[in-house]
């Protein structure tokens, strides 16, 4: 329906330009022609979004697609004879060829690796994790950010396509703070899901935003699940995923900050454990650590990698050998790294990376490794350095004067 008006759009376009320094008016009319062809296209996708089934989402196009679509227009302008050119079907079979090659190459399945892989968003004050495990299933972890939502729903889309999924199996939701959950609209809207996942405080909570979100999620028809410590979540046959905090209330639970409630979960497969925390903090954070939470390969750490939120104690109960922080961590930052990395001892510092820029660790029964995305491209995330743990000076009083 709309090929001919882009190819209508193409070259109005181009004459607007090739016209522009030499005859205004033949400039204006190219102009006004591409104008009217764009809006005929508009309306004609305004159109037909109304329809069941009349769009599917897909990643934007990579680089390679751009590229190969101006270097196409050149060729075209080069080697098509002149009174083709003027032929708006030319530039509609052209541009119709050229999207079907970036459809056929977008849908083709990418190949799962065989391990256990976290995927960290870069999400500013939010959080964002994709698991994928070795069977190549699909969890993630949270979606949102402090402010706009809509950018957090883009940003994760952006990772989750350019990662060649297209279908999330398990979306858990940690806990009733905006900043974690925002971005679920526009998941919804763009992938299919298999389940939700959420604390029981998440559906007690009497936040409107909650509401909007379990709204929309039954609107959708996903099934919608509460979970407490010692449950587990379907996610990969060859992974396990357990829910570690919060314990499941008795009776009518009692009022308690939103991220003391965040659902913690140990994702494990071939013997590495990945431990997701949301923003937990407190007195249940301390109940957490004291209850012993076992070691694990890598930890995102709590609430941001805040500073309140017990690095050294949680680093010594977990051992981590990667943590990652979900945020910028403010200026502290060097103090939360320096935590993490000393905290299991000099002679195995702990790699602390913040998503300034998405970060991706790979665990399998062999080791581990990590990059992260910077200036277009996954770049190998260097070894940890030796950190020496910080000295400390210690005063003995004296009740007297010194001996002579």
């Amino acid at each position: 329906l709309i090929a001919p008006l882009v190819g209508l759009a193409m070259v109005g376009g181009f004459l607007c330009l090739l016209a522009a320094p030499v005859c205004w008016p033949i400039a204006a009319v190219g102009g006004a022609v591409c104008d009217g062809a764009l809006g005929g296209i508009e309306l004609a996708v305004d159109a037909t979004a109304q329809l069941p089934g009349a769009f599917h989402w897909v990643a934007g196009p990579p680089a390679w697609w751009t590229t190969g679509w101006y270097v196409g227009i050149v060729a075209i302008l080069l080697a098509v004879a002149t009174a083709r050119l003027v032929r708006p079907s030319t530039w509609a079979c052209a541009a119709g060829m050229w999207a079907a090659v970036g459809l056929l190459v977008g849908s083709l399945p990418v190949e799962p690796a065989a391990s256990l892989e976290v995927i960290a968003a870069s999400m500013g004050h939010g959080c964002g994790l994709v698991v994928r495990g070795p069977a190549g299933r699909c969890l993630v972890y949270d979606a949102g950010r402090l402010g706009a939502g809509v950018a957090a729903g883009r940003g994760l889309s952006a990772l989750l396509w350019s990662e060649g999924i297209g279908r999330i199996d398990t979306l858990v939701i940690s806990h009733a703070d905006t900043d974690h959950f925002n971005g679920v609209p526009d998941i919804l809207e763009r992938f299919e899901i298999g389940r939700i996942v959420v604390p029981e405080a998440f559906l007690a909570s009497p936040a409107p935003a909650v509401a909007e979100i379990l709204a929309r999620i039954a609107a959708a028809g996903i099934p919608l699940r509460a979970v407490a410590a010692g449950d587990e979540i379907p996610f990969d046959p060859l992974c396990r995923v357990r829910v570690l905090h919060p314990r499941s209330a008795d009776g009518p639970m009692p009022p308690s900050p939103d991220n003391e409630t965040s659902l913690v979960v140990a994702v494990e497969s071939a013997g590495r454990r990945a431990l997701l925390t949301g923003d937990l903090e407190g007195p249940a954070l301390d109940r957490f650590v004291a209850g012993d939470p076992g070691p694990c390969d890598l930890l995102v750490a709590p609430h941001h990698g805040s500073p309140s939120s017990l690095p050294p104690r949680l680093a010594r109960a977990t051992a981590p050998e990667w943590v990652i922080v979900s945020g910028a961590a403010g200026p502290r930052f060097e103090e939360v790294r320096r935590a993490y990395a000393t905290a299991a001892g000099a002679d195995r510092p702990a790699r602390v990376v913040r998503t300034d820029g998405a970060v991706r660790i790979c665990l399998t029964a062999a080791g581990s490794e990590g990059s992260q995305f910077h200036e277009g491209r996954w770049q190998s995330i260097a070894a940890a350095p030796a950190v020496t743990p910080p000295t400390t000076t210690t005063t003995t009083a004296s009740s007297g004067p010194a001996a002579p």
